[in-house]
């Protein structure tokens, strides 16, 4: 990134990218991919993005009931059939490739401890399909069917975050000065920025909440379906295998549950301003929540979505002077498959001189 800040105006939201997809896959197949190394995606990972498509095509054919009855006398064909051949044609090659560094993956077994080590943890059937050990083993297809989720939920995400946050600290020079002055005067060098030290910051930590409530990372509703019987929800009964859900962004967004809904106030989470006194805080909850909320808020002890934002941010400010291109407001007006699609985000950056490595 050095090299690239002294050719001009640089484009951040790649190198979030490489940085979070690098790290993920250390963490799922037990090496990094490069990305930063040679400043530049996988064209595996450059798959996922528009397998994503595919899955929002299929979702919105699933939404319509009239579509859902076609499709039944011939399972999921015309359903299939609805969604563009080159998108389906990705989300097979997407799959493959990910197939073949799973197995690479296994074969290590234990060596090392990783968040497949976890998966692993009952061990491995060849089985097809689904497993139905009683020993809750896990079958070879279901470790490539979750290898994506993990990959796409460990980086993108994080990626994107990063990105929403650089956007909108740029937008307000006075939240960025605070932000700035806080990190160099907690750290005198690079090696003391970790995540021990990064998570007692307590600016950079309202700015990421308030990043993640700004723009959340996933937009749009992760559904569950009522039980058998149905649910009473909030003094509403609903009838059973009904598909519920609530909008992130929405609810995040909602003048119900925060004063000043659209401005970026970092202040809000640090309890001093009256004006946000009344706010729901509670009700931004970007990584969902219960059972089936994001692995990355609850792995390991220092919860390592918010440790790897903390991070990440820390050692950008730390060694860089920050601040918009022209044309930088035009960024937020994007489009949404279920994940954001950015248009490059230029800032200035200029290496900092004073700081010892």
């Amino acid at each position: 990134m050095t090299a690239e800040s002294e050719k001009g105006p640089v484009e951040v939201s790649p190198w979030y990218n490489y940085t979070t997809f690098d790290i993920s896959g250390d963490l799922v197949f037990g090496e990094s991919f490069g990305c930063l190394q040679d400043g530049r995606l996988r064209p595996w990972i450059q798959l996922t993005f528009t397998a994503i498509k595919a899955w929002v095509y299929s979702g919105a054919v699933h939404q319509s009931p009239a579509l859902e009855r076609a499709a039944l006398p011939i399972g999921s064909i015309t359903v299939r059939k609805s969604i563009p051949k080159s998108l389906l044609q990705k989300e097979i090659d997407n799959f493959n490739l990910s197939a073949a560094k799973t197995g690479k993956r296994i074969e290590l077994g234990s060596k090392r401890t990783d968040m497949m080590t976890g998966v692993l943890k009952a061990g491995l059937t060849e089985e097809k399909g689904q497993s139905n050990d009683s020993r809750k083993t896990i079958s070879r297809a279901e470790v490539h069917s979750n290898v994506f989720v993990l990959i796409l939920a460990g980086s993108e995400t994080s990626a994107t975050t990063l990105s929403g946050i650089t956007f909108y600290t740029c937008r307000d020079s006075d939240i960025l000065q605070k932000l700035v002055s806080e990190i160099p005067s907690s750290f005198t060098r690079d090696g003391d920025i970790n995540f021990q030290a990064t998570a007692t910051l307590n600016y950079l930590n309202a700015v990421i909440e308030q990043g993640l409530r700004c723009y959340p990372p996933f937009v749009g509703a992760l559904s569950r379906l009522t039980p058998p019987g149905g649910a009473t929800v909030d003094g509403h009964f609903v009838p059973k295998g009904t598909s519920l859900g609530t909008d992130m962004y929405s609810t995040f967004h909602s003048p119900c549950k925060f004063h000043l809904p659209d401005e970026f106030s970092p202040e809000r989470w640090l309890g001093r301003d009256p004006r946000f006194a009344n706010d729901r805080l509670d009700a931004v909850q970007a990584f969902s929540a219960g059972p089936r909320g994001c692995i990355g808020k609850r792995f390991v002890s220092c919860n390592l979505a918010y440790a790897e934002l903390r991070l990440i941010l820390a050692k950008l400010l730390f060694h860089f002077d920050i601040s918009p291109n022209p044309g930088f407001e035009l960024w937020i007006d994007q489009g949404v498959f279920y994940l954001w699609y950015k248009p490059p985000l230029l800032v200035n950056l200029t290496r900092r001189t004073t700081i010892e490595e």
